[in-house]
């Protein structure tokens, strides 16, 4: 057993985006195989849901006596290989589920009804007849009727938080705001991300989204912030909050502005390092004296908008470091000369044009 573990590692070390799903297998494989009672010592076994995976539980009994956390990657709304297994898994009670927008672990029942509120919310967008800026707002609208309210001492964190406590329960703060108008979005098909942002003098975070927003019919290509908390309904006497979009789809230098007015100062983790300058800083390293390195925080902000845009990462960190390096840094920095300066500078180009676009008056 030791052996397969040290394999496995190994192996993961080299090959960094691979899952664990082969080490799991490999080490219960290994288990059932010894004729000893090791299974019983298993407290939990953590798979990646995908087709091997529910072969793998179908086929194996003593398996599904075993305690089971599926690790799923989206939140679909009809998850096809999840409903494959349901049609074949007889003990959904040792069965727990972690999905994107969520830090605890929820039962089947849970995911359900989590995915129930998430496609009614996303169907009421579908009926009508509208382009993908009027979508955004459209959710925008239903995530913030929803009054700030903290979760209660003794409650836990992700009462106020996690995706399917927020939509099951009447606790919601920025985390939950944030939380399901991302959701929305994605099942919407439209690029979003959650963005957190962190104070440093006090110590107090904030959360908010980015949308990549494409709409041929208002002729907008660009990025913008949108921060359905401080949108939101202030009590359940107001009505007034339906016609306020202060924080409505804003580039993030007036998104600063407006946050200014608050007497409050972030710093964005995501996209902080991005802004009309950023081609000339990656034009002097580029023509600087050796070490030409561009900084971590700067690779991640353009790596962050690539993902919104392309889909994909603009620089992969993973062919600079090996993964042993690459998890002692939370910015990887980046060696120019590794790369194509002239595509690189286009991308950026691109980008600032989207990023850094006049915003519109809504």
């Amino acid at each position: 057993m030791e052996n397969i573990l040290e394999e496995n590692i190994a192996y993961r070390q080299h090959n960094p985006k691979e899952s664990m799903y082969q080490e799991s297998i490999d080490c219960i494989q290994y288990l059932q195989k010894s004729g000893k009672d090791l299974l019983s010592q298993i407290t939990e076994v953590r798979l990646k849901l995908n087709k091997k995976a529910i072969e793998w539980l179908k086929n194996s009994k003593p398996l599904q006596e075993l305690p089971i956390l599926l690790q799923m990657q989206d939140l679909p709304i009809n998850n096809i290989e999840f409903n494959q297994l349901m049609k074949s898994y007889n003990n959904s009670q040792n069965l727990k589920l972690m999905i994107e927008g969520n830090k605890k672990k929820i039962t089947v029942e849970e995911y359900k009804k989590t995915v129930l509120v998430i496609n009614e919310m996303v169907s009421k967008i579908k009926k009508q007849n509208l382009s993908p800026l009027e979508q955004i707002m459209y959710a925008y609208d239903i995530v913030r009727d929803r009054v700030y309210l903290e979760e209660k001492e003794g409650e836990g964190y992700e009462t106020s938080r996690d995706l399917t406590s927020v939509l099951l329960g009447d606790k919601i703060v920025c985390v939950g705001y944030a939380n399901i108008l991302d959701k929305i979005l994605k099942c919407l098909n439209i690029r979003s991300q959650m963005v957190h942002l962190s104070n440093q003098e006090t110590g107090i975070g904030h959360m908010r989204d980015v949308v990549y927003v494409n709409d041929a019919k208002y002729e907008i290509k660009a990025i913008y912030f949108l921060d359905p908390t401080w949108d939101s309904k202030r009590d359940n006497e107001d009505i007034d909050f339906i016609n306020d979009y202060t924080y409505f789809c804003r580039t993030k230098e007036e998104m600063d502005a407006l946050t200014k007015r608050q007497e409050r100062t972030y710093e964005y983790r995501s996209f902080g390092h991005f802004n009309k300058d950023t081609k000339k800083k990656v034009l002097k390293i580029a023509n600087g004296k050796e070490p030409r390195i561009i900084p971590g925080a700067i690779v991640n902000s353009l790596n962050n908008i690539s993902k919104l845009i392309d889909k994909k990462d603009l620089i992969d960190i993973y062919t600079q470091y090996n993964a042993q390096d690459f998890e002692k840094y939370s910015y990887v920095q980046v060696n120019i000369d590794k790369l194509n300066i002239k595509e690189l500078l286009n991308k950026i180009d691109e980008y600032t044009t989207i990023f850094c676009k006049t915003p519109f008056n809504c």
